[in-house]
């Protein structure tokens, strides 16, 4: 492939060692025939229209409240909770999730210590440290900015919340934004894609995202950066619904959440808590008590503690319109359909799905794998909840991986085998790890205070009587 027209940018699969340039070629292989989504993300010059709309969004918000029966329904607040880690431990046990995490993992850091490497020479174990190294005791699972403990995340043995909580803090300190600019704008520029495509990105959705992000920052009003632009590569689209979290254009919504007054609480779990699964590993041990092993209270700052999710519409009823009628907003949409809410539409699940869909990972059963993967992180860390980390994502995957807006919604999670290359995901096996957990005490209680349909909808999912 040849070099970039007027660029002495060196070989990019020459700046990595061997094993590591056939390690990322074979990962970066399993998505290179995937069937890429179509978001049905509208084409609009977001610098001249409106283009973050109520009517755009994917799941539909402009209809009426549903009020349908979910798996959720008439459960207490504390139970839903209950219930809702007890899914997020099970899919922690599955081959799935581990698979697609340590993938991304791989994928992303390869990805940047390449890209990093070419743009300004920066050595792979520096790159690792300005991409994942300005967490804090605050981000759940981090387990430090040392370079041992981050590469013990990234390898094998680090545990979801270790590998997570990385790209967590790459979404919020845009290193990624950093070594890719340089490398889009040249082949913008150029025309010539061959450097994005030696490292096996979306070379066209990276250009795309960096002319968006160009736009907004050197084009766009500047009040409506937020609000109407793309202010970072990972931001998510214009007809996901993370959008109603923060106040939409002018005489339009107000945002479904506030930050709490003084700031993100704490966890009242200490280090030793029998609920925490898998366990701390030394790594977060130490970052979390001082670098010691004794037992000490967790300084994690969960979503939940960290924002009031308020009833605000997302479109106010007007005197002067007829037509113009309120259309109710994510807290009264949740609460009809029995569903608990954490922190408003999951940010974290779109700026994943997003970064996959830059990295060429954009098929739709790895989106689907992602998604799997958000809701056995952060919901049993109480950083969002099942219905926001579905409305998070939907917007990147087909109807058939989507919302239903009933009973059926937790089956959408993983409505069937998911094919990765020559890899075979069966929902057989993730359903029936969380028939397991519903096994176990807990699980049990849950059953015997859910509605008959809730019991009779699990039982035949997981293929346990529930």
């Amino acid at each position: 492939m040849k070099a970039a027209r007027g660029s002495c940018l060196p070989s990019p699969l020459a700046l990595l060692p061997t094993s590591l340039t056939l390690l990322f070629l074979f990962l970066s292989s399993l998505y290179s025939h995937a069937k890429p989504v179509d978001t049905n993300e509208p084409t609009c010059n977001f610098v001249k229209e409106i283009c973050n709309s109520v009517e755009n969004k994917i799941p539909l918000a402009t209809g009426s409240l549903i009020s349908a029966q979910t798996i959720e329904e008439n459960l207490s607040n504390d139970d839903k909770r209950s219930f809702e880690h007890l899914l997020g431990h099970a899919l922690r046990n599955t081959s799935a999730v581990h698979f697609i995490s340590q993938t991304f993992v791989d994928v992303i850091s390869q990805v940047m210590q390449k890209a990093a490497a070419i743009t300004n020479g920066t050595q792979p174990d520096q790159s690792l440290l300005k991409a994942y190294g300005t967490g804090s005791r605050g981000n759940t699972g981090y387990s430090g900015p040392s370079l041992e403990a981050i590469k013990y995340a990234l390898s094998a043995n680090g545990n979801i919340r270790e590998k997570w909580a990385l790209i967590y803090i790459l979404t919020k300190n845009r290193y990624f934004d950093d070594v890719m600019t340089p490398l889009a704008a040249q082949a913008n520029k150029t025309g010539d894609m061959s450097v994005l495509e030696s490292l096996g990105v979306n070379g066209s959705a990276v250009v795309q995202r960096y002319l968006d992000v160009y736009a907004t920052k050197n084009v766009l009003d500047p009040s409506e950066k937020y609000s109407n632009g793309i202010i970072d590569f990972a931001f998510e689209p214009f007809n996901s619904w993370v959008r109603f979290d923060f106040d939409g254009p002018e005489n339009t919504w107000k945002g479904v959440r506030n930050s709490k007054a003084g700031g993100c609480g704490t966890t009242d779990l200490f280090s030793n808590d029998p609920s925490i699964f898998p366990p701390l590993s030394r790594y977060e041990l130490e970052y979390q008590c001082n670098s010691t092993h004794t037992a000490c209270k967790l300084i994690w700052e969960p979503g939940l503690l960290c924002y009031d999710i308020v009833n605000t519409p997302f479109a106010a009823a007007s005197a002067s319109s007829s037509s113009a009628r309120e259309i109710p907003g994510y807290l009264a949409r949740a609460d009809s359909l029995g569903y608990r809410h954490v922190a408003g539409p999951s940010g974290t699940t779109a700026n994943v799905l997003q970064l996959a869909v830059l990295l060429g990972m954009g098929g739709e059963e790895a989106l689907a794998l992602l998604r799997l993967a958000m809701a056995a992180w952060m919901i049993p860390t109480d950083d969002h909840s099942f219905f926001e980390i579905m409305l998070g994502a939907d917007s990147f995957l087909p109807p058939k991986f989507r919302l239903a807006m009933g009973m059926e919604d937790l089956g959408q999670l993983m409505p069937e085998n998911l094919h990765i290359g020559n890899k075979v995901f069966l929902k057989t096996d993730v359903w029936g790890s969380v028939g397991q957990w519903l096994q176990r005490t807990d699980g049990k209680r849950l059953c015997s205070v859910m509605t008959p349909e809730a019991r009779s909808y699990l039982s035949k999912l997981t293929g346990i009587t529930c």
